[in-house]
């Protein structure tokens, strides 16, 4: 529900239910952890969010900088609204990019503000971007099948393990292959849907544990853990917290208090 959600974040409601803590530890842990998958894990993340930047965001990136190019001295409100947007958008894509020269930018887009060189500048790098995470998906792709080779000759039959521990179902449900738009607008902010279980946090604050559902990992006090290890002790929380409450009668106090 709208009202209560938004994209890319488990709603704060949810957050107070067990069940949402116990089912997102499970599932996340059965897939990266089981006795195929775990061995190609780390390659399989590095090659879904090089996809995602390579073939999507960097896109999306660039038709928004035409855009803005083409309208930034525009006089006309709605044009003017839209510019602000955009720049906001490419403005916080930089800001959490870690390819060489998005700081850069960043700061130049902050101390400047937009100019059609900075436009010009943008669209290069964005070139370099998407070059960059193109081979970054190639490199990964060649260093699975290595691996899938050399396990085959050491005697681990990958076929085999594929099919004792790998689930389509869970697959298709943790990287969310029903999403639509792998990455769409939200809030000034491009979201990406897809392959949740690929992506990493991008806390706001070192005490911004939320992220979307099924993400593999959690910011705890600005360190990532595992969301299996977070949502385990998030549970013992919650358990420890309606121990005391009923130990203490909080409930019975409190049903006396608004008797009175």
């Amino acid at each position: 529900n709208n009202v209560i959600s938004q994209r890319g974040k488990v709603p704060l409601i949810a957050d107070m239910m067990v069940s949402r803590w116990a089912f997102e530890a499970m599932a996340v842990h059965q897939f990266t952890d089981n006795d195929y998958e775990s061995s190609f894990y780390k390659y399989n993340k590095e090659q879904s969010q090089a996809n995602i930047k390579a073939g999507f965001l960097a896109e999306e990136l660039r038709r928004r900088n035409a855009f803005v190019k083409a309208n930034f001295a525009s006089t006309n409100d709605s044009i003017r609204a839209i510019v602000r947007t955009d720049l906001e958008i490419i403005h916080k894509a930089l800001a959490y990019e870690s390819f060489s020269g998005a700081a850069d930018l960043a700061k130049a887009l902050e101390t400047s503000g937009y100019f059609e060189e900075f436009g010009v500048q943008f669209d290069n790098w964005l070139e370099g971007y998407r070059k960059h995470y193109l081979k970054v998906y190639n490199d990964s792709e060649n260093v699975i099948n290595k691996l899938m080779a050399f396990h085959e000759k050491t005697g681990w039959s990958v076929n085999e393990y594929k099919n004792e521990y790998f689930n389509e179902s869970l697959n298709d449900l943790l990287r969310n292959v029903q999403a639509g738009d792998p990455v769409v607008e939200y809030r000034g902010e491009l979201v990406q849907q897809l392959d949740p279980i690929f992506q990493s946090p991008t806390p706001v604050n070192a005490g911004d544990y939320r992220t979307g559902f099924f993400l593999p990992e959690k910011n705890f006090w600005g360190q990532n853990v595992s969301t299996f290890f977070f949502n385990v002790l998030t549970i013992w929380v919650m358990c420890l917290v309606l121990y005391t409450t009923l130990a203490a009668r909080l409930p019975q106090r409190l049903t006396r208090l608004t008797g009175r």
